[in-house]
This record gives structure tokens, C-alpha cells and sequence, in this order.
């Protein structure tokens, strides 16, 4: 059987038996149909089990990143979603790999963005990261994903084989535990193991062997085997002779790969092995060999193998980390014993163990809880060790009770505070934190709380405990679920007032109904309270109310049942009685009306059904009834008496008041019928006195239900029964009689006022119904004639017909007799009008020539502008007016020699840049080494050299064209256009610089900018370059706000690269001219202001003041000298001295303020968008950070580093002209510029003098923040510039309408480092294999070439390439690519047309026939374009239009042929979604406008660029002036040197170190009389040289044995060079030290150099020795 089958069917028994164990179960538990699985069956058990085992492996990957990074991960199902971005396996590879991926360097850490917009092509970097650590780890490449596996989670069972195969690998190097193997333990639900499986079968992803780790791991890791194996044997030897410091050195062997040894734990180690190694060897003695059945074809014995009896390296290693444990457990259980609490530390702490959550704030707890479970164990009868998870659980245990107590004494903390406070919602929040353990809270109760707390400590008179708020929060709780339950049903209102939380008592549950009625009503009466439920206390007071008013109630029931009896036996006096007992509490009981409360409560009660009886409600209504009526009686009866009185005294004044002035008074009395009332009711009153007995003492009141009242005149008694003795008076009216005659008469009376007072409104009436009588007449009349109409108009019309026809035949008749006569008349007159009307108008356009001229001039101007006006600023302009403007696309001679002047003086300025770098460089140099020169005395030779070289630059830099490769060749060739190809790339896609200066070490990345950057864009000398030069800038700016910048504030403190960049630039550069224009009026007005004397320090201002006294005066001043400022300022004199410089100060601070506002249209473009850039970067990474914050970061780059420099130091920036000879700028100048500086510098971020030593200052604080408000405005116009697209004219058609190819000139050594740094950063700036970049790469060969590669011999690296740019894939472009070059030609074709034939619109003109002349025009204009092309051609051939031979043969066929080529090119641009066919084709139209207007703008900028240039170019040359007179001063002072060097050279006694003479050769022979110079040598042992600190060590060799190493130093023909040889025995080595070399080292500050590669040597006591020994004279 081959390996295949066999891996094939041991795939086919693990389907049939399950990872799961489930096909066993079921055959075990006969749960299975037939004996045989179907294919298809079987085939769903493999995919069901595969998916199970890959959501093992997923849960093992889970658990062991969780062990790993500290982190708690998702579930597993989502584990695959959250590796996608690579936040996870960034940080799993700092745990293993902390300097390859520093966590600064994890994008999205807190996975903000993939929160919110889920994946960004930028997550890809943390992949990367982490194969860049497994690379440094050494993890083998096989194991590895591809990024988009993991982006684009193509193969994420790949990236968890990749996770597990890491996991064994970092284990064995010790470096991480071991991955769990859960296969067969780990449950999940049929839901997640199918879709897992659907997942797999959707991607049909073939699953990594997990199994098979360890044997690929093994084969690939690059393990010495042999070495191995000798380690693990000499291990076993050890332990056979019972050698326990010779086990531990073979277990501390490298090559015994063994992990986590422990020096302490020797003899452990030695004794655990030993055991190991006998229980092994017994074992294997005791195996029964093979039968001779087991193996019927061998008959030769199997030979044993050396592992089979001794340890192995994984069971040495097994039991090292066993022992480790039980050692470790060991020293934890002394130290318990001990109670020593740093034993206990050390034990707790220990790696072995690996205990988790350890705090050692509680390492005394920690003590006491495990000595008592300790002691708990022991008790039992468990004398054993305490295991790791015992230890581990009673840590987390002590660690939950610490903090407990903790949060309890914060939280309790907290209550006290917000009642102190009185806030409301902190003492809530304290009382929700769930780690005190209050008892749950209500929301809708939060003013209880506060509200009963705030009681309960004001109370106690001091701060609350805990215990005080658990109980409380309990009770208030249980009363807060009791206010709630009001508003529910009485049995849920029962059983929150039974809780046994609630403590309120004599709870009745027969009362609930009424505790719950009261309880609404006094939730409804606080209402308006700041706390709106009812308290503790208030719930007991209504529960204990309740309750007695109950048993009241009760009581009272009891007594209104006797009054039902006593109203059955009709007993007025029990009645009484009844109603008189207190337990009623009846109100207005009168015994004199007990008759009536008997009458009105018996009435009552026979209004009921017969068995009901009466309420106590009831019976308190009836006596109040009772009440009413006998006080309305009496009322009544006094009434009545008072107005008989009236009648019978005939007194109308009486009357009238008795009728108005009583108590109770009558109804509709008017005063003024008093008399007739008084008669009426005397007319009464008699017929009554005729009818009964009159006189008497009693009257009958009949009350309103009937009852009736008796009343007596005499004494006002008043009864409700009748007696034997009262006498009624039957002539007195009744108040009803009274109340009826008064009504009666009042009407009568207001019945006759009221038709006397209306007496003409009735006359008006009835003359109006007169009139409508008339009306209506008439109105009848006129109905009739009008419906009479229609045969009055008959009769009218024929009468006025017959007169019509008459007159009309009559005239008819006339014209017929004389129309020849008519018809001549007419046509004189009309001729007659028609002249008369042309002369007339003759007359006036002669009158009005002039008139008429102007008007057609103005219409013509109108017309022209508003073209121009369509053409400018229309959507479409239509086709008349492109065709009007199109001639201004021709590029004309003039074009073409602005261009190619604009080219030359380009390259000029670029080469005169570069030449006054290397100028100021070689001056800097030069400095530097006579510095060193005068210093150290050392040899002129070296700066001779270096002058030499320089003046050789200078003059070769005239002739010094660019070299180029070599073209002569075609590899040559290719390599040129290879790196034109590069370099053009790097140019127009600024990611690849942008990345790569990021990359870089600062140093080099500085260089790099200076000697790459600015020369790949031509230091931005044409728009096209400045636009991607500023691209470049606003890319390294964002990536490096994104990725390095932590705090706002690291822009401020620090010097991010990307702004160093933009502001050098800005400064030196192209804003160098806005800086010089701005500032130097301003700034030489104040340097030649000899007045001006800002000095803002008073120290300083009272010695210049005590020094002018003693100048002035001759004599010394009795003042102190040394003061301070606060002493200082106690002198008036200094004090308006001060006020003097601090009001200088303010004044020119101001003008340069209102310089800089009003400059602000002037700020170069690209410092402006720059800082567009940053403020949008800035919002966008802290997006919790105000505008003000913000704009004080924008400010800090476009004020403080751009422009404040230039302000405090213009002389260093060439703001301002210095004379040399007059030493620049003065102290005092100086001081005064550092001061206003300093003052826009605290505006600009608003900050101002505190105390201290600028306290005197403070004063200027009011102006500086007044002037920081102006600042910010300034700041936010600045950033609002447009987009540099539509700032520089630049859309996806510039490339391709290039009339001059971009090119740059670039030295030989800038090309090769700039290929090298690519090569070096690759994988950092294009992370994806497929990027452009590669491509590009890997045509120039895997490394950068030598200088002489490239060139070929004899050429100098500073030589110049000049690179005509382009891209690799102009010839091949996309279709995307494609279709636009067809654009531009369609567009010049076009162009062509409709310049030779008019039209409405694009369609109508392609439809039309071409004409002969229009044939004729085209030729000739084509023939006029060719003309001048050749005329530029002839003048600079790289200037002309690249044209290709298949456009140049377009442009010359006929017209009509051009129409048809337009036909066709449209519609494949129209469908191809490259312009709209709507409206004739418009946008085609819309483009050319587009050009034409470009073309103006572009010749505009043209010519201001031609005189930029001019003025750039005398500025150049104006520094180079004063480099090459600084260089020439350097040059006299070093012939000098020279003169005086040669001079003292004559009296040296020894060599001198200055050699004015060319070097001796070994071949010259030495002139006569004069001695060939001899070389001196010094001898030093190295012991000898130790002991004075040259030698400092010597690697491989001991200080003991420094005696035997010998150093030679001799002189050679060159004073300035030595010969080092160094003597070990008969071996020795010979190094050259050249002594220029030695004073570069010591001026960088290197202290220690290595010689020959093993001696370490003092720089400064070897330069001292040879002064001493070789330069120092007699």
C-alpha cells in the first residue's frame, strides 16, 4: 500500500469513527439502520466532522491568543470577522515580538474605525506586522497566509494553521504555553457546526493538516540534530553517575534546546530525572519481545533503539517544568508555615506557577487565606501541598474581597460627599455602582432617596456608614415599590406593605381598600413637591390613621342603626337624644328643632326602599336641611310682617323699604311702582280682612317643601305644631300673594314706560311697511314688461332692417357706376404715403450717421462680450461661440519661444540651486577644517585639497552638461529609460516618498529631502511640479498625523517631519519672495529706526541705567549692581524706562500684526493648503477636540514655524540685505526683533505672562488676547483655499497635453541612493506584491549600481543625469487609458471642423456637405499650423509637440473624412460613458471651452512664470556672490596660515607636522646635500597603554596578558598619516591612522574607536599622544 492510500484510508476511518466519537456512540448503542453508509452520507459526515474539528481548532486559537495577549476575545463563531483587520494578530505579535511591532504601530487599536466603517485598506499593515514578527521569531515561510487570505478572508483556516503552528514553535522556544488540544471536549450547537460548514463549502477551502504540525515543524526549523542528541546523551550520563552539578551544566547546554531552569532547583531536577530514568528503563526491561505470530516474514529481532531506556529531550523537558511546579508549590507552603511575606511573594510571583490577577497590595490577605485553608486541610486529615488552582482560587477570592471593601468605603465616600452637596444625581450614581452591592435601586425614586438619606445623617449629626445605606436602600426601596403599587390593585398594594424590607406595621389587610384611597390622596397633594412619593414615616402615618378611623367608624355605624329604630317609633325626644351623642359627631344640632329633624329624617327615611336605612352622610345632610329651612322661615315670616306693616301704615317710603332693606328680600321691585304696589297690595289686603279674622298673634309660614312654620307677631317664637292656644290672623298677606302682586304691577308699569319711550320707532315702522307695500307694486309692474321683451326686439329689428337694405343698395349702386375713378384715387395716395415715408427716413439715418455707427459698434462690443461672457462662465457654450474663440488653441511662435525660454532659465535656476548648495556646503566644510586646523595643528593638506576640489567645481560647472547614461548601447538605453520610468512613478504617486521618508531614519530622511526630494520636482519650478511636490507634502503630512502623532501637542513639542519639509521649502524656496516682499520694508524701517530700544528685562535696563550715570558723570554709583526685578522696578527712572520699551513693544508688534492680517491673499498656495490639510487631518484623528485647539496646531505651522523665524532672525533667512564689512545686525536690533517675535509668537497661541520674573509684563496679556482673536480669524481663511486641482488647472488630461516632457537633472550618487533606499524599504512603501513599484524595481536588476556601472570609469559622482520622464505604460495603456487619448484627439479633430464650417450645433455640422472653400480653409490652416510647428522644431526639438505619426496623418485628412472620424469616435466615446450624446453632443463643446480658457490662464501664468524665474535667478545669483566671497576670505586666511606655518617650520627640531612639499616617493632619490627624512617609530606594550587609558580592552584577551601584545606607531612620507602595527607573538596586523580622520571623530563626539577590529581605543588621549611624540617642538 503506498502513502497515499494509506493517508486516504486512515481519512476514511477517521469519517467512520467521528472526531466526535459519534459514529462509535451510535454503534455501541445499536443506533444504527443497516450495516453500510452511503456515499453521499458518508460524504455529509465528513464535511460535518471537518467542521466540527475546524471550530475546535478555532476555540484552541481562541483560548491560546486570549493566554497570550491578556484580552478577552468574541465568541468563536466571530473569531474569524475580528482577525480580518489584523488588530489581534498585531498584538499577539508584540507579546512575542515587541520591537518588530511596537503597539504604536497596530492601526485602529481600539478598532474605532472598523467600528464605524468597517474594513480600511490600511488594517492590511497590522497583517504584515505580524508575519514580519513571525519572520523575526523564525517561524517557517510554509506556514504563512497570503494578506488577501486574511483581508479578504479567502483561506482563514490557513491564517488558524499558521496560528497553531506559531504556537507549538514560540512553545518550544519557551517564549509561550503550550496550544489546548479541545478536539473531542469542545461542544457546539448543530446550528454553528452547520453553518461553519456552509461556510467552508462556500469558499471550497481545502483544510490544513493540524495534525501534522509537529512533523513539518520539525523538518523545516533548522535544528543540529547530532548536537541535539550529544546534549540529550550527556544529560543521561550525568544522571547515571549520579552527578548533580553535571546534570545541571548538560541542562544548561544551548544546544539541549531545555526551557525555564531554575539554579535553586539543581538537586530537584537531578532526583525527578533519575526516578524519570529508572521508571523508564524498567519499563522498557519488562516489555514482552514480539511473537513469532505477530510477525511471520522477519525472523531477525528488531534491533533496540538508545531512546527506549534513555530520557528523551521532550520528557527531560516535561519533567523539568514538573518539577519546577512542585518546587515552587514547596517554597509556597514554607513560607505559609514561615508566614514570610516575601517568600510568599517570591513564590506567588514566580514564573513557574504562572498565577494570574496578582496584586501585591494584598499580599497579607493573600498570607492569611491560603494559611487558613492550609490549616482547613490539615484539619481534615489533607497533609498534601496546595495545588496551583487552590493557590489561584484563593487569590481571585482575597482579590474580590479586597476590592470590595474598597469600592464599599468609595461609594460610601461618595454618598456623604453628594449629600454634603446637596446633588442629587451623584448620590443616584453612588448608589447604582454595581461594585458596592447595594441592594437594587429604583429610577422614578431617586428624590427619596436623596431626601430620606439627607434625613437619616442629619439625624445622626455626622457621615453615614455602609451598613446605614445597605439597610436604607433596602427600605427605601421596599417604600418605593409601595408608591408604585398605590396605583395598582389593593392585593399588590397589600403584599409590598407586608415585605418584610418595608418594616410597617399593623398592616390590616380588611383596610386596604382605605390605606390605598388615602395614599392616592396624599400622592396627589405632593405632587408639587421636589419629592413626589410618600416616605417611611408618612406610609405609617396614613396606615395608623386609617386604622382609627375605622374602629370610629364602627362605632358610629352602630348609633345610626338606634336612629333608624327611634325614626320607627316616632320619638322625637330619643331622636334627640341620638343626635346629641358625641361618638356622631352630628353638627348644628338645635333643640328647638328637634320636631323638625324628627319630621325631615322620617320624610327621608320613607324616600328609601322599605329595610334600607339611613347613612350617617344622610342624616347630617337632613339636620343641615333642618337648618336652612327654619332660618329661611323666620326669614320669611319677618318679611311678610314687615310689608303688612306697610300696607296697613299706607306708608309708601315704609314700603318701599321693607320691599328692598330686608334680610331676605323680594323679587322685580322697581322703586319707582312703590305706589302703585302699595295699592295693589292694600286692594289685597282688604278683600283677605273681609274674608277672616283679623288681629291676631300667629302666622303661617309655608316653607318650599311644604312644611309648615308657625310665627308669632308679638315675640318672634316660632313653632313647627300646632297648639290649642295660638290664633292665626287671616287678613295679612302671604309672601307668595306679596311676590305675585309685586310681579304683576312691575310688568304693567314697565309695559307703559316702554311704549312711551319708543313712540317714533313705531311711527319708523310703520311707514317702512308703507314702503314695502309701494315697492312691491312697482317691482310686479316691471316683472310684466320684461317678460313682454322678446316681441318688443322683433318689432324694433325689423323696422330698422327694411331702413338697412334700403341705404345699403343705394350706395352699392354708386361704386358700381364709378370704380374704375376709385381705383386711381387709391393708388395715387398710396404711392404718394410711400415715398414721402422713404425720404423721410433717408433723411434721418443721414442726420444720424454718427449715431448709427456708435449703435452698431455697441451692439457688435455686446455681442462679443456676452460670447465671451458664454464662453468664460456658461455650462455649454454653444457651438457659434467655441467656433468664434477656437483659434486661440494654436500655439503660435510666440508659444513656443516663451516655452523655451521658460525651459532654459528652469534648468538654470535648478543648476544654480544645486551649485550654491554645494557652495554653502563646501564653505560650511571649509570652516569646519580650518577650525580644526587652528585647534590641533594639523596639516594644510587636506583643506589645500578641499580647495582645490572646489575650485575645480566651479569651474567645471559652466561646461559640466549633463552626462547621461551611456546611449551607445541598448542595455544602456533600457537602463535610462528603466530609471526615467522609476522616477516618474515616484513623481505623480507621492505614497511611494511619502512612506519611505517615514521609514527612514530622521538623519537620513533629512538628506534625502534636501539632495532627492526637491530635485525630483524641480523645486517646484512649474505648476504641474509644485502640484506634485504639494501632493507629496499633504500625503506625508496625513500618513504621519494618522500613524505617529499620539497627542496634538507632538506636533507643537516635537518637529514632525512632513512640516519640516513643507516649511523649508515654503521659506527657502517659493515663498522666499513673499517673506522678503512683506517683511523687509517693515523690518528696515525698524532696523534704521535708531529710537526704537525694546528692552523688557529690568535687570537689564538698570545696569545699562546705572552705567550711563557713571559714563555721564565720572564717578562711581553708590547703587548696587546685581539686583533683581523686583528691586530693579522700585526706581521711577526704570520704571518709565519700562513703560517706554513696553509701549515701543506694543506699537511695532501691532504694525507687524497688521502686515501679516492684510497678507494673507499673498501666503504661498501651498503653505495655505498645507494647512488646509492638517486642520481636516487634525479633526478627522481627534475628532473630540474644539476649533480652537485645532487652529492653535495650525497656527503653530504657519505662524511660529514659518514666518516668526524670518521676523526674529531675517539676516539668516536673506530677508533683508547685510553688509559684511559692518558685522550685521546689532545687539540691540537684535533684541528688539527677538521681542516683537516673542509677543505674536504668545498671540498666536494665546498665551500670556504669568508671574515670576514677567510679572511686570502682565499688562501686554489684554493685547494679546485681543490679537489672538484676530490670529484665529487669519488662520481659519487661511485654510479656506481650494483644492489644488482646481488651483493649478490639473485634471486627468494634463499628462497627455503636455507640450514638454517632465525632466529632471539628478546626480549620479542621489540616483543610486535614492535606488538603493527603494530596494531597502520595498515591503514598507508597496506592501502589496502586485503594486506598480516592483515591476519597475526589478527592470533595474535586484541591486543599485556602483557609481561606475552606471557611468562608466573616470566619472565623479556629483556629475549630473539629466531624465526625461515618462511612463512605462504610455504605449500600453488601459482602456480606460485608451478612451481618453481618443477624447483629445476627437477633440482636436473637432476643433479642426468647426473653425471651417459653421452650424447651430456639433450633429448639424457633422450632417452637412463640405464645400469646395471650406476644403480650401482646412488645408491652409493645417498647412499654417505645420509651418510653425517645424519653426519650434528648429529651435529646440524637445519643446515641440510629441505627436505620433497616427495623429499627425489625422490631422491631415480632408474634412469630410474628419467628419466621419468624429462620427465614429463620438459614439465609441458615447458609449463607453465618456461623454453624453444629449443636446448634439454639448459636452464636447463644454470641453473645448474648457481648454480654450485654460489656454489663457496657462499663458498668463506663463509669462508671470518667466518673470518669477528672472527674479529667482538674480536673487541666485546674488548668494552665490556671497558664497564665493566667503570662500574667497577662507582662502586668504588659509594661504596666510600657510606663509606663518612654513615659517615656524624652519626651527622645528623634529618632523614637522605642515608639509608645504609634495610626498617623498620610495623610488626618489634624494637631492644632494640633503638627508632623505627618516620615520620615527614609538613602542608600547598594550599593558603600557592600558595603564594610561589608550587601550581600553582588547576582545579574547585578559589584562593579565596585555604585556604580550606590542603597538607599534611609526611616521610616513605624509606628516599627517601613521602606520599602527600590533605584535601578538609572531602574529601581527598593520592598521593606517590618518590623523585628519582621528579630529573628525573627536569633533562628532566619538569617544572610543576600534582598531583592528578587537581593540578598543581612547580618540582623545591617542590624538594627545600623537601631539606629544610627533608635532610637539623643543
Amino acid at each position: 500500500m503506498s502513502v497515499e492510500e494509506a493517508e486516504q484510508m486512515e481519512e476514511l476511518v477517521e469519517v467512520a469513527n467521528g472526531s466526535n466519537g459519534e459514529a462509535i456512540d451510535d454503534l455501541e448503542s445499536g443506533d444504527v439502520t443497516d450495516g453500510h453508509m452511503t456515499a453521499d452520507e458518508m460524504d455529509q459526515k465528513r464535511k460535518q466532522n471537518m467542521a466540527y474539528e475546524y471550530l475546535c481548532h478555532l476555540e484552541e486559537a481562541k483560548k491560546w491568543i486570549e493566554a497570550c495577549i491578556d484580552e478577552e476575545l468574541p465568541a468563536t463563531t466571530e473569531l474569524e470577522e475580528n482577525l480580518q483587520n489584523g488588530v489581534l494578530l498585531a498584538k499577539l505579535g508584540h507579546f512575542f515580538a515587541p520591537k518588530v511591532v511596537p503597539l504604536k504601530r497596530i492601526y485602529d487599536k481600539e478598532l474605532t474605525r472598523f467600528k464605524q466603517s468597517g474594513l480600511h485598506y490600511r488594517h492590511t499593515d497590522n497583517v504584515v506586522q505580524f508575519f514580519g514578527a513571525c519572520e523575526n521569531a523564525g517561524l517557517p515561510s510554509i506556514f504563512y497566509p497570503d494578506t488577501s487570505d486574511v483581508y479578504d478572508r479567502k483561506n482563514m483556516p490557513k491564517l488558524i494553521y499558521c496560528i497553531h503552528a506559531l504556537s507549538l514553535f514560540l512553545h518550544k522556544l519557551g517564549k509561550a504555553p503550550l496550544i489546548m488540544d479541545l478536539v473531542g471536549t469542545a461542544q457546539f450547537s448543530e446550528e454553528e457546526i452547520s453553518a461553519m460548514r456552509a461556510e467552508l463549502d462556500k469558499y471550497g477551502i481545502q483544510m490544513p493538516a493540524f495534525g501534522k504540525i509537529g512533523g513539518i515543524l520539525a523538518n523545516e526549523m533548522p535544528v543540529d540534530e547530532a548536537a541535539l542528541h550529544a546534549a540529550v546523551i550527556a544529560i543521561n550520563d550525568a544522571l547515571d553517575r549520579d552527578d548533580q552539578q553535571g546534570t545541571f551544566h548538560a541542562l544548561s547546554n544551548p544546544m539541549a534546546l531545555l526551557t525555564k531552569l531554575d539554579d535553586n532547583f539543581v538537586s530537584a531536577y537531578h532526583e525527578a530525572l533519575r526516578s524519570a530514568k529508572k521508571m523508564k528503563g524498567a519499563d522498557s526491561s519488562t516489555a514482552e519481545p514480539k511473537s513469532c505470530e505477530q510477525d511471520t516474514v522477519s525472523v531477525k529481532t528488531e534491533e533496540k533503539d538508545i531512546y527506549d531506556v534513555i530520557l528523551t529531550q521532550a520528557e527531560i523537558q516535561a519533567e523539568i517544568s514538573v518539577t519546577n511546579l512542585k518546587q515552587t508549590l514547596k517554597e509556597a507552603d514554607n513560607a505559609l508555615l514561615e508566614r514570610s511575606l516575601s517568600k510568599l511573594k517570591s513564590s506567588l510571583t514566580s514564573s513557574h506557577l504562572k498565577l494570574l490577577n496578582i496584586n501585591l497590595d494584598n499580599l497579607e490577605s493573600y498570607l492569611d487565606a491560603l494559611l487558613k485553608l492550609h490549616e482547613e486541610r490539615q484539619g481534615d486529615g489533607d497533609f498534601s501541598l496546595l495545588n496551583k488552582q487552590d493557590i489561584q482560587d484563593t487569590i481571585n477570592s482575597v482579590n474580590m474581597d479586597c476590592n470590595f471593601e474598597y469600592q464599599k468605603n468609595i461609594s460610601v465616600d461618595k454618598i456623604n460627599k453628594a449629600l454634603n452637596s446637596r446633588n442629587r444625581d451623584a448620590l443616584f450614581e453612588a448608589l447604582y455602582d454595581p461594585k458596592a452591592k447595594y441592594p437594587p435601586v429604583l429610577n422614578f425614586a431617586s428624590d427619596l432617596y436623596f431626601e430620606e438619606f439627607a434625613v437619616i445623617r442629619e439625624d445622626k449629626g455626622e457621615d453615614l456608614v455602609y451598613a446605614e445605606v445597605h439597610g436604607g436602600v433596602k427600605v427605601l426601596t421596599a417604600v418605593a415599590k409601595v408608591n408604585k403599587a398605590i396605583s395598582s390593585s389593593s392585593e399588590e398594594l397589600l403584599a409590598c406593605l407586608n415585605e418584610e424590607d418595608v418594616h410597617i406595621m399593623a398592616v390590616e389587610a380588611e383596610n386596604i381598600t382605605v390605606y390605598q384611597q388615602d395614599m392616592t390622596s396624599a400622592l396627589q397633594n405632593k405632587q408639587e413637591m421636589t419629592n413626589t412619593l410618600l416616605t417611611h414615616s408618612e406610609l405609617q402615618e396614613i396606615i395608623d390613621v386609617a386604622n382609627d378611623n375605622v374602629k370610629t367608624e364602627q362605632t358610629r355605624l352602630k348609633l345610626v342603626e338606634e336612629i333608624n329604630d327611634v325614626l320607627s317609633n316616632a320619638n322625637a325626644e330619643d331622636l334627640f337624644v341620638l343626635l346629641t351623642n358625641e361618638a356622631l359627631q352630628f353638627e348644628n344640632v338645635f333643640p328647638e328643632l328637634a320636631v323638625l329633624y324628627y319630621n325631615c329624617l322620617a320624610k327621608l327615611k320613607n324616600s328609601h326602599p322599605e329595610g334600607q336605612s339611613l347613612r350617617w352622610n344622610e342624616i347630617q345632610s337632613a339636620i343641615n336641611l333642618a337648618d336652612a329651612q327654619a332660618a329661611h322661615g323666620i326669614l320669611v315670616a319677618k318679611a311678610v310682617t314687615a310689608i303688612n306693616d306697610a300696607v296697613t301704615e299706607a306708608s309708601i317710603d315704609q314700603l318701599c323699604s321693607a320691599l328692598t332693606e330686608q334680610e331676605l328680600k323680594v323679587k322685580n321691585v322697581n322703586v319707582n311702582c312703590c305706589k302703585h304696589y302699595l295699592e295693589k297690595l292694600d286692594e289685597a289686603r282688604k278683600e283677605r280682612s273681609n274674608n277672616g279674622k283679623e288681629g291676631a298673634e300667629w302666622l303661617n309660614v309655608e316653607l318650599p317643601d311644604g312644611t309648615e312654620m308657625y310665627y308669632n307677631l308679638v315675640n318672634g317664637e316660632h313653632r313647627w305644631e300646632v297648639t290649642d292656644d295660638m290664633i292665626f290672623d287671616s287678613s295679612l298677606l302671604t309672601w307668595d300673594e306679596i311676590q305675585n302682586l309685586i310681579n304683576q304691577s312691575t310688568a304693567e308699569e314697565e309695559r307703559k314706560v316702554f311704549l312711551n319711550s319708543n313712540e317714533d320707532k313705531i311711527i319708523k315702522l310703520q311707514s317702512a311697511y308703507k314702503g314695502y307695500r309701494a315697492r312691491k307694486q312697482y317691482t310686479d309692474r316691471l316683472n310684466y314688461l320684461k317678460n313682454q321683451e322678446p316681441q318688443a326686439l322683433k318689432i324694433q329689428a325689423w323696422v330698422k332692417g327694411v331702413q338697412q337694405k334700403k341705404a345699403y343698395k343705394t350706395r352699392q349702386k354708386l361704386f358700381q357706376a364709378n370704380e374704375g375713378s376709385i381705383i386711381k384715387i387709391q393708388s395715387a395716395v398710396r404711392s404718394f404715403l410711400t415715398r414721402k415715408a422713404y425720404k423721410n427716413r433717408l433723411n434721418f439715418l443721414a442726420n444720424q450717421s454718427d449715431s448709427v455707427i456708435k449703435i452698431q459698434a455697441a451692439w457688435r462690443g455686446k455681442k462679443t462680450r456676452s460670447d465671451y461672457q458664454s464662453l468664460m462662465f456658461a455650462e455649454y457654450p454653444p457651438l457659434n461661440v467655441v467656433r468664434k474663440f477656437a483659434h486661440l488653441l494654436d500655439q503660435s511662435d510666440t508659444d513656443y519661444a516663451e516655452e523655451i525660454e521658460v525651459q532654459k532659465q528652469r534648468q538654470e535656476i535648478v543648476a544654480a540651486i544645486r551649485h550654491n548648495q554645494q557652495l554653502e556646503k563646501d564653505a560650511s566644510n571649509m570652516d569646519i577644517k580650518i577650525g580644526l586646523l587652528v585647534k590641533n595643528r594639523i596639516t594644510l593638506e587636506e583643506v589645500v585639497t578641499h580647495e582645490g576640489k572646489m575650485s575645480k567645481k566651479e569651474q567645471g560647472l559652466a561646461c559640466a552638461v549633463s552626462a547621461g547614461l551611456d546611449s551607445l548601447n541598448k542595455e544602456s538605453h533600457e537602463r535610462r529609460k528603466a530609471y526615467e520610468h522609476l522616477f516618474y512613478q515616484l513623481q505623480v504617486e507621492p505614497q511611494y516618498l511619502a512612506r519611505l521618508i517615514l521609514e527612514m531614519p530622521q538623519q537620513q530622511s533629512t538628506k534625502f529631502i534636501e539632495s532627492v526630494i526637491l530635485t525630483l520636482y524641480n523645486y517646484a519650478s512649474n505648476p504641474r511640479d509644485e502640484y506634485l511636490l504639494l501632493k507629496l507634502f499633504s500625503t506625508s503630512l496625513r500618513q504621519e498625523i494618522m500613524q505617529s502623532i499620539e497627542n496634538m501637542t507632538d506636533i507643537v513639542t516635537g518637529t514632525p517631519l512632513a512640516i519640516k519639509m513643507v516649511v523649508d521649502f515654503h521659506r527657502n524656496a517659493r515663498g522666499h519672495s513673499y517673506l522678503r516682499d512683506m517683511l523687509n520694508p517693515l523690518i528696515t524701517s525698524l532696523l534704521e529706526d535708531t529710537s526704537v530700544k525694546i528692552n523688557t528685562n529690568p535687570t537689564e535696563v538698570y545696569k545699562n541705567w546705572v552705567n550711563q550715570q557713571e559714563t555721564d558723570s565720572g564717578v562711581p554709583s553708590q547703587l548696587p549692581y546685581d539686583v533683581t526685578n523686583e528691586e530693579a522696578l522700585k526706581h521711577k527712572e526704570i520704571q518709565e524706562l519700562m513703560e517706554e520699551s513696553i509701549q515701543q513693544l506694543r506699537s511695532w508688534s501691532d504694525k507687524f500684526l497688521s502686515l501679516i492680517l492684510s497678507s494673507l491673499d499673498h501666503i504661498p498656495y501651498g503653505m495655505r493648503y498645507i494647512s488646509r490639510v492638517m486642520l481636516q487631518s487634525l479633526t478627522q484623528k481627534f475628532p473630540e477636540a474644539s476649533e480652537k485647539d485645532i487652529l492653535k496646531i495650525v497656527g503653530n505651522l504657519l505662524y511660529y514655524r514659518y514666518i516668526n523665524s524670518t521676523i526674529a532672525a531675517p539676516d539668516a533667512y536673506d530677508i533683508i540685505d547685510i553688509d559684511i564689512e559692518k558685522g550685521g545686525l546689532t545687539p540691540d536690533q537684535r533684541r528688539n526683533l527677538g521681542s516683537i517675535a516673542k509677543i505674536l509668537q504668545f498671540a498666536a497661541s494665546n498665551k500670556g505672562f504669568g508671574g515670576g520674573d514677567s510679572q511686570h509684563l502682565a499688562c501686554l496679556n489684554s493685547y494679546i488676547k485681543g490679537s489672538h482673536e484676530k490670529f484665529k480669524q487669519y488662520f481659519r481663511k487661511a485654510c479656506d483655499v481650494p483644492d489644488p486641482e482646481v488651483h493649478f488647472n490639473i485634471n486627468q488630461y494634463t499628462e497627455a497635453a503636455l507640450v514638454v516632457k517632465p525632466r529632471i537633472s539628478i546626480s549620479a550618487d542621489d540616483l543610486i541612493n535614492t535606488h538603493a533606499k527603494l530596494l531597502e524599504y520595498r515591503a514598507k512603501i508597496a506592501p502589496d506584491s502586485l503594486d506598480a513599484i516592483h515591476e519597475l524595481l526589478e527592470d533595474l536588476g535586484s541591486a543599485a549600481p556602483t557609481v561606475e556601472e552606471l557611468m562608466g570609469s573616470g566619472v565623479n559622482k556629483e556629475d549630473e543625469i539629466c531624465l526625461i520622464l515618462s511612463s512605462k505604460h504610455e504605449g500600453v495603456e488601459d482602456a480606460k487609458s485608451d478612451l481618453a487619448s481618443l477624447l483629445i484627439s476627437t477633440k482636436q479633430l473637432t476643433i479642426d471642423i468647426i473653425r471651417c464650417q459653421p452650424g447651430e450645433n456639433l450633429t448639424e455640422v457633422l450632417d452637412r456637405e463640405t464645400s469646395e472653400d471650406q476644403e480650401l480653409q482646412h488645408r491652409s490652416m493645417i498647412s499654417l499650423q505645420e509651418q510653425v510647428d517645424a519653426r519650434a522644431v528648429d529651435k529646440d526639438a524637445a519643446v515641440s509637440r510629441a505627436k505620433s505619426v497616427k495623429e499627425k496623418s489625422e490631422r491631415k485628412m480632408p474634412l469630410k473624412d474628419k467628419k466621419v472620424k468624429v462620427k465614429e469616435d463620438l459614439s465609441k466615446l458615447s458609449g463607453a460613458g465618456f461623454i453624453s450624446s444629449d443636446s448634439h453632443y454639448q459636452a464636447m463643446m463644454k470641453l473645448i471651452a474648457q481648454d480654450i480658457r485654460n489656454q489663457r490662464r496657462y499663458r498668463a501664468a506663463r509669462r508671470q512664470d518667466l518673470q518669477k524665474l528672472a527674479d529667482t535667478k538674480a536673487n541666485l545669483q546674488k548668494k552665490k556672490l556671497f558664497f564665493e566671497s566667503q570662500i574667497e576670505y577662507y582662502n586668504t586666511y588659509v594661504k596666510a596660515c600657510m606663509a606663518n606655518m612654513l615659517a615656524a617650520g624652519k626651527r622645528r627640531s623634529r618632523s614637522s607636522y605642515v608639509s608645504t612639499s609634495s610626498p617623498i616617493e620610495e623610488d626618489q632619490k634624494p637631492k644632494k646635500g640633503k638627508k632623505e627624512p627618516k620615520h620615527q617609530t614609538i613602542k608600547y606594550t598594550a599593558a603600557k597603554l592600558h595603564e594610561r587609558g589608550i587601550v581600553l580592552e582588547i576582545d579574547g584577551i585578559s589584562p593579565n596578558q596585555y604585556k604580550n601584545v606590542q603597538f607599534e606607531i611609526s611616521t610616513t612620507v605624509d606628516p599627517a598619516v601613521f602606520q599602527c602595527t600590533a605584535k601578538v607573538l609572531t602574529v601581527s596586523e598593520t592598521h593606517t591612522l590618518k590623523l585628519q580622520e582621528l579630529l573628525q571623530l573627536q569633533y562628532e563626539g566619538v569617544a572610543v574607536m576600534t582598531l583592528f577590529d578587537r581593540a578598543k581605543i581612547n580618540v582623545n588621549l591617542l590624538i594627545h599622544l600623537l601631539n606629544k611624540k610627533f608635532y610637539i617642538t623643543k
